[in-house]
């Protein structure tokens, strides 16, 4: 290689025009075949040319039903420190939740999201040493969905598909076959020359082409289909569109609502504006407390058309987030460096107060699905949210799932405080399908 390269470089200097001559056509010629590759690559790609898929889209996410209506918010990544943050800025800021329980002792029972969703939408549990991923196995069988379904329910689920398994597509609602999207090619040559800047970049300079999961996901979003990347659509639709009382004549309705909530990077302000931010600013996230307190003005929006409608008293309204921060936990020998929980706040039909409730009960998600079970006549022997007293001694766990890491912790005592956190075990995954 060292004497290839000497002998181009003696070869420059003898023959500089022919050298010259060789490297543009050279040159060209690479070109050529890259442009070619590209252009054939997103014509035919089955990513960006138009195709018809199954999708969870957007339908009936502004219905309502005439009675029972279970309605559940999840807002991505909000951990519970956010709202002492959000409180220290805006004493008052919660004032429309007087009627709610606020859970500050709540826990979620993964992190991050891939394994979160689908558990609060299945309540299946799961299975540890299984060479299987959990999505794969956690709507098989009986789960909270089909039993919802079963009791006559009107379903809607708004996320993302890859946390609904397609076996769902006759009980969901909205899971919908069909569904055309399609990718901007000018969005998607924008968004791949940021990649490559990223890529070539120096280590000092590459701040200044970053970007983010969800700047990628975001080239193929369709208005029909949910958008958990960015709120302002729901947010819009809400307010131009308003709630309305659903003729489905079911006997209840189940709405499962997952936002982008607290979820980075923050392009959303609490006033609704899109923040176009730039990623050398605040760490390339943008304002985080305004887009927490603008996810919640949302709910806000939701409760206030409820009241309206007349079918806010008798709605089980729960409010909560697939987990909290997404950090590491603990360091290489085990011990603790931070901890994460989810906000949890919560309405049970025909519960009212003059200022909202704050509970110290050792709560977890696994008591939202008890709740929701017990809500659609279900007989479980498991404890609903508001069955749990403050001083009762609970042992709750959270398990950290990633493609290739699995830890389990224990969380024994107020959620909030590292020394009541413990982390059981951690081990390599195996499994045959991987995030």
């Amino acid at each position: 290689m060292i004497l290839f390269i000497g002998a181009v470089i003696i070869f420059s200097l003898k023959k500089y025009d022919a050298a010259q001559k060789l490297m543009k056509v050279i040159s060209i010629w690479i070109v050529l075949i890259q442009a070619i590759t590209l252009a054939a690559m997103l014509i035919t790609s089955n990513d960006t040319s138009p195709k018809s898929e199954l999708a969870l889209t957007t339908e009936g996410i502004n219905e309502i039903g005439e009675e029972n209506n279970i309605i559940i918010f999840i807002l991505d990544k909000f951990d519970g420190t956010y709202i002492e943050k959000i409180a220290d800025v805006s004493p008052g800021f919660f004032q429309p939740l007087n009627d709610f329980v606020y859970y500050k002792n709540a826990t979620s029972a993964f992190c991050p999201t891939y394994d979160s969703i689908p558990f609060l939408l299945s309540g299946t549990e799961f299975v540890e040493e299984s060479t299987v991923d959990y999505v794969q196995y956690a709507y098989d069988d009986d789960n909270l969905l089909k039993e919802i379904s079963d009791s006559g329910y009107d379903i809607g689920v708004y996320t993302h598909k890859r946390y609904v398994t397609e076996n769902m597509k006759n009980i969901v609602t909205n899971y919908e076959d069909g569904v055309k999207r399609t990718c901007s090619m000018s969005d998607l040559f924008s968004m791949m020359t940021q990649c490559s800047r990223y890529k070539m970049a120096p280590f000092a300079a590459k701040g200044y082409y970053i970007y983010d999961t969800s700047d990628i996901a975001l080239l193929v979003v369709n208005d029909k289909i949910v958008n958990i990347e960015d709120d302002l659509p729901f947010y819009h639709k809400l307010v131009e569109e308003g709630l309305r009382v659903s003729s489905n004549n079911a006997e209840g309705t189940f709405r499962f609502i997952h936002m982008h909530g607290a979820h980075p990077p923050y392009t959303m302000t609490e006033d609704f504006q899109y923040l176009e931010y730039d990623y050398r600013r605040d760490d390339g996230w943008g304002d985080d407390v305004s887009q927490w307190k603008g996810a919640m003005k949302i709910v806000y929006e939701y409760i206030r058309q409820l009241k309206e409608l007349g079918k806010y008293d008798d709605s089980l309204i729960i409010i909560t987030a697939d987990h909290g921060i997404t950090n590491s936990f603990s360091d290489e020998e085990g011990n603790m460096i931070e901890v994460s929980y989810p906000i949890l706040f919560v309405k049970e039909p025909l519960e009212t107060h003059e200022y909202m409730v704050t509970s110290n009960a050792p709560v977890c998600h696994a008591d939202i699905i008890a709740t929701i079970r017990k809500k659609i006549g279900i007989d479980v022997s498991d404890k609903a949210l508001n069955e749990i007293d403050s001083e009762e001694n609970r042992i709750r766990y959270m398990s950290v799932s990633t493609p290739d890491l699995f830890e389990k912790y224990e969380i024994n005592g107020d959620v909030s405080q590292i020394n009541n956190w413990r982390l059981l075990y951690r081990a390599q995954k195996n499994l045959e399908s991987t995030h």
